[in-house]
C-alpha cells in the first residue's frame, strides 16, 4: 500500500511542476526575463565642488573608528581625496546614490582630485620640462613650443599625457611629477 501512495504522489508532484511553468508562462509573460539585467549603463562623470560635500557625509555614515571620520571630514573640507583607495570605497558609496536604478555590470569613469604627498615620490619620477620638451609638442600657433609654456588656450591636461606617452614607458598606475610653466595674463589678488 505504501508504494501506492509514493507513486501517486510522485505523478501529482510531476504533475504540478509540469504545469506550474506553463502557468507562469500564460500568466506572467516575461516572467524568465526579470532576472536578466536589462539596465546596464556607462556613466562618464567628473566630481563637483558638492560632489565632494556628499561623499563626505556618506563616507562619514558609514565611518568606524576615528580616522574614518577624520578622513571623511577632509573630503568635504579639502575638496579631494588623499588615497585612491579611500575614493573608490568612497565613490563607491556615492555611486550608489547617484545612480541607484542601474544593474549589475554597469560602469562609470570617475574623474575626481587627487592630492599626493609630492615628498614621497622618487627623484627618478620627478621631471621638469624644458625648451625642447615644448617644442616637441608642436611650435605652431596655440602650441606649448609656440612660447615654451601652457596657457589657458593651450591646455596642459591635454599635451602632458601625450608627452608622457611619448616619451616615458610607463605603465597602469605610474606616478610621475612634471613640472612646467604657465603663463596667465591676470595677476591674482595678492
Amino acid at each position: 500500500m505504501k508504494k501506492i501512495y509514493f507513486i501517486l504522489s510522485l505523478a501529482v508532484v510531476a504533475l504540478l511542476s509540469s504545469c506550474s511553468e506553463d502557468y507562469n508562462e500564460h500568466n506572467f509573460p516575461g516572467y524568465k526575463d526579470a532576472a536578466t539585467p536589462t539596465n546596464v549603463a556607462t556613466y562618464a562623470y567628473t566630481l563637483v565642488t558638492a560632489d565632494y560635500s556628499t561623499i563626505s557625509k556618506a563616507t562619514l555614515a558609514a565611518a568606524t573608528t576615528n580616522a574614518d571620520s577624520t578622513t571623511a571630514k577632509a573630503i568635504g573640507t579639502n575638496k579631494y581625496f588623499l588615497s585612491n583607495t579611500t575614493a573608490s570605497t568612497s565613490i563607491a558609496l556615492f555611486l550608489k546614490t547617484k545612480y541607484p536604478y542601474v544593474d549589475e555590470g554597469s560602469s562609470a569613469t570617475i574623474n575626481y582630485n587627487l592630492s599626493i604627498d609630492t615628498t614621497t615620490i622618487a627623484a627618478s619620477n620627478k621631471y621638469t620640462l624644458v625648451a625642447a620638451d615644448y617644442t616637441s609638442m608642436g611650435t605652431a600657433a596655440n602650441t606649448p613650443g609656440q612660447y615654451k609654456n601652457f596657457t589657458s588656450a593651450i591646455s596642459a591636461d591635454y599635451y602632458i599625457p601625450l608627452f608622457l606617452k611619448k616619451v616615458f614607458n610607463g605603465t597602469k598606475g605610474d606616478i610621475k611629477l612634471i613640472r612646467y610653466q604657465y603663463y596667465t595674463t591676470k595677476i591674482p589678488n595678492w
